[in-house]
């Protein structure tokens, strides 16, 4: 083969350290991560202030499966840390981290020297501002397929705060202007019932944004409530999001139409139900006459309703 002067191996060498998980790493926030064998001694408080912010997942536990891989295989992906206040802050990899100490804490028990414990491969990242932190953060989050949609709303939220634009956004996220948009939107607009919907992921990111943009609180939990009582999954899509919104309320039926289609409706319950005269049960009746009539009248209706079926 022919000699070449040119060095077969010739890369940039980058600033790559070894570090304790314990002693020598720190995670903002930390406190808040669920499982004390998980703690490192550096971890701090949260606070309103912080450059990185992840406090929804450092509250879920991680799973058993993940702890006895990193057990098992150590961590074999570089973490990236940057310096704060000459601490070696984690920005990515925290899950890595958490699950190494919670591991050499159990070698230590088992009794292994520390020396001989696993270390950490990290990437020092030397742009510290608050809005470069926000954005590697979000580039390794859009990455993971277990970040939920309410995680990407908090950081989204974080990156916008910071000075992040729409377009930024999306790059890092992997998505498009639009659905940014509407992240936003739902944030704005989404009712409690809404977001926690979203959160428990009975109601997917799409479809929950949609509901999210009707403006109107009393008619979004009603269409959601609509959706979420449906049986079949379908009815919780987008599609039928869409449907939803462009639906005309149910409040355009005159009183006595309504009232009617309720009076049908009770009677035809177990006699049970029919003559039960708690509490609860009459709220019931109000609250589904309201979501039919509106709220006016419905006092009154319900006299009516209660002497017809002479209760």
């Amino acid at each position: 083969m022919a000699s070449n002067n040119k060095k077969a191996f010739d890369l940039k060498r980058d600033s790559v350290y070894v570090a304790d998980p314990i002693n020598d790493l720190c995670i903002l926030g930390g406190t808040v991560i669920p499982s004390k064998d998980e703690h490192g001694v550096l971890d701090t408080e949260p606070t309103a202030d912080m450059p990185l912010k992840d406090l929804r997942r450092l509250k879920k536990p991680l799973s058993v499966q993940f702890r006895n891989n990193i057990f098992a295989r150590g961590v074999n992906t570089p973490i990236t840390i940057v310096k704060i206040d000459d601490m070696a802050v984690v920005v990515t990899g925290k899950r890595r981290v958490r699950a190494l100490r919670a591991a050499n804490r159990k070698r230590i028990e088992e009794g292994v020297e520390e020396k001989l414990l696993p270390k950490v491969r990290c990437v020092i990242q030397r742009d510290a501002s608050p809005l470069a932190l926000a954005a590697t953060m979000i580039s390794e989050n859009s990455q993971r397929e277990d970040d939920e949609f309410a995680d990407k709303i908090e950081k989204l939220i974080d990156f916008k705060d910071k000075g992040g634009t729409d377009d930024a956004a999306a790059v890092l996220f992997d998505v498009t202007e639009h659905t940014i948009r509407g992240w936003l939107q739902f944030y704005d607009n989404a009712t409690p019932e809404t977001k926690q919907a979203a959160k428990e992921g009975r109601i997917g990111p799409a479809a929950a944004a949609i509901v999210a943009s009707i403006k109107d609180p009393e008619e979004q939990r009603v269409k959601l409530n609509t959706m979420l009582s449906a049986p079949e999954p379908s009815a919780r899509g987008v599609k039928a999001a869409r449907a939803a919104k462009g639906a005309k309320s149910s409040k355009a039926l005159d009183g006595k139409r309504a009232q009617a289609a309720m009076l049908a409706e009770v009677q035809a319950a177990p006699s049970t139900s029919r003559s039960e005269k708690t509490l609860g049960f009459w709220e019931g009746v109000a609250e589904t006459l309201k979501l039919v009539l509106g709220e006016k009248g419905v006092d009154e209706r319900l006299t009516d309703l209660k002497k017809k079926l002479k209760l």
